[in-house]
């Protein structure tokens, strides 16, 4: 019940702090102040599915879990390439491409390829992406190249 109290005494001060961002001196104070409102969106998600563990339908929460992977993948693609963009003030057009190509993969693994095994422990598994004799060579399965990616890679 606390992780509830907390991600919520969390969302309320992202939107205070979104609220209050000097951005006269920013370069890319909206995509700043939406990076700020993501995390503050991923924050209401994962208390309302705290709660949604202890006192909701079980479809449901598997729903929501589903999101919140999504939102932490989403959270670490948006805040990685601000950053790239950040940096070069060229090429903009092609790192916005692969972000949203990234956010399309980050979709498709997190709700489609991932199962939830025991929602009450937030439990995830996934099937190996390659099968037959490829499977034995590279034995990665949906979870692995989620973290891989999402985790590792592109932060």
């Amino acid at each position: 019940m606390i992780y509830v109290f907390i991600n919520l005494i969390l969302a309320v001060y992202l939107i205070w702090f979104s609220l209050n961002i000097n951005t006269k001196t920013v370069r890319n104070e909206n995509s700043l102040i939406n990076i700020v409102l993501l995390v503050t969106g991923g924050a209401i998600i994962m208390a309302g599915t705290v709660s949604s563990i202890l006192w909701g339908p079980e479809n449901f929460s598997i729903f929501l879990e589903h999101l919140v992977l999504f939102f932490i993948a989403l959270i670490l693609i948006v805040v990685s390439f601000y950053f790239l963009s950040y940096l070069s003030e060229k090429d903009v057009g092609f790192l916005n491409v692969l972000q949203f190509l990234f956010i399309v993969l980050a979709f498709y693994i997190s709700v489609f390829r991932i199962k939830v095994v025991d929602y009450t422990r937030f439990e995830i598994s996934g099937e190996q992406i390659f099968s037959g004799l490829l499977a034995s060579y590279f034995p990665i399965t949906w979870v692995g190249l989620y973290y891989g990616t999402f985790v590792f890679f592109i932060p």
